[in-house]
C-alpha cells in the first residue's frame, strides 16, 4: 500500500538460505515452553531490500532491535545492502532494547539510531577462546592418532597441545584484526568519528557503561521507549497513517518478471 515502511526484525538466526517452515516444530516449541529461533534468509533479506529501493510505495526501513545471530560476512552484506538502499533517497531507522556489536555495527548505517532508556549497547572489541582436550584424553586413557601437514593446519591442535600453538595464534589474531577494522572503518564512517576513538571507547568496554555515554559519544542518537517510536516514524514518513510491512510479508510481495521483447 502507498506509505508504507519495511520493517526487519533484527531477531533470529540469519542464514544463507531459510528452509521452508515447518509449522509443526513451532507447535511443540511453544507446548514445551521453548523459543524457537527462527531462520532469516540472507537471500531474501537481499532481495526484499533491493525490492523496497526500487518501490515507490515504500517510503523506508524500520531496523527494530533484537538479537540477530549473523556471521560477519553475513552482516557486511546485511550492511551493504541497506547503505545501497540509502541511495535512493530514502531512510533507514534503527532502534533496540540492547545491541550487540554485530547488530550495532548493522545498525549503525541508519539515519538514527536510537537506543532504550535503560538499554546497552556491545562496543568492547573482539576475541577468541580455544578448548583444549589433551589433559582430558590423557586422564580417561584415549590416545589420539593423528596425521597434520601444514604448519597452520590447526583443526587438530586441541587433541595433543595444551594452548595455542604460535602459528594458530598468528592465523586468530589476523582473522580477528581483519574483521575489526572492517567493524571500525564502516561505523566510523557512518558515525562521523575516527577509528581511533572507536579503539578507545572499546577498551572501555562499551556494554558496562551507562547510557548516557553511548549519547556523549556518538554512538546512538537518542534515548527513548519502543512507544515514542511511532512518533519517530510517523515524522520520516511524513504522515501518521503509515503502513507497516514485515519481512514475511515482504517475502510475499509481488517481483516484476522482466519480458523478453
Amino acid at each position: 500500500e502507498e506509505n508504507t515502511i519495511y520493517r526487519i526484525d533484527m531477531s533470529g538466526a540469519v542464514v544463507e538460505q531459510a528452509a521452508e517452515a515447518d509449522p509443526w516444530s513451532g507447535v511443540m516449541a511453544e507446548l514445551s515452553g521453548k523459543n524457537m529461533e527462527s531462520e532469516i534468509g540472507l537471500d531474501d533479506l537481499l532481495s526484499n531490500i533491493a525490492l523496497a529501493k526500487n518501490n515507490d510505495k515504500i517510503l523506508g526501513i524500520y531496523l527494530k532491535g533484537g538479537s540477530l545471530s549473523v556471521s560477519p560476512a553475513s552482516a557486511k552484506a546485511l550492511r551493504d545492502a541497506l547503505i545501497d538502499f540509502k541511495q535512493s533517497g530514502k531512510f533507514v531507522i534503527a532502534y533496540s532494547d540492547s545491541y550487540s556489536q554485530m547488530n550495532y555495527y548493522i545498525a549503525s548505517v541508519a539515519d538514527k539510531v536510537y537506543l532504550n532508556t535503560v538499554g546497552s549497547l556491545a562496543w568492547d572489541g573482539l576475541s577468541a577462546e580455544k578448548m583444549y582436550f589433551t589433559r582430558l584424553l590423557e586422564k580417561i586413557g584415549v590416545e589420539m592418532q593423528i596425521l597434520k601437514v601444514g604448519t597452520f593446519k590447526s583443526a587438530v591442535e586441541p587433541y595433543f597441545l595444551t594452548a595455542m600453538s604460535d602459528e594458530d595464534r598468528k592465523q586468530t589474531e589476523q582473522y580477528l584484526n581483519g574483521i575489526w577494522e572492517e567493524l571500525k572503518s564502516s561505523v566510523s564512517a557512518s558515525r562521523g568519528m575516527s577509528a581511533e576513538q572507536l579503539n578507545t571507547y572499546a577498551d572501555e568496554c562499551m556494554s558496562l557503561q551507562a547510557q548516557h555515554k553511548y549519547m556523549d559519544y556518538g554512538l546512538v542518537d537518542s534515548l527513548l521507549y519502543i512507544q515514542d517510536m511511532d512518533t519517530i516514524l510517523r515524522m520520516y514518513a511524513g504522515t501518521k497513517d503509515y503502513k507497516m510491512l514485515s519481512h514475511s510479508q515482504m517475502n510475499n510481495v509481488e517481483r516484476t518478471k522482466l519480458k523478453a521483447s
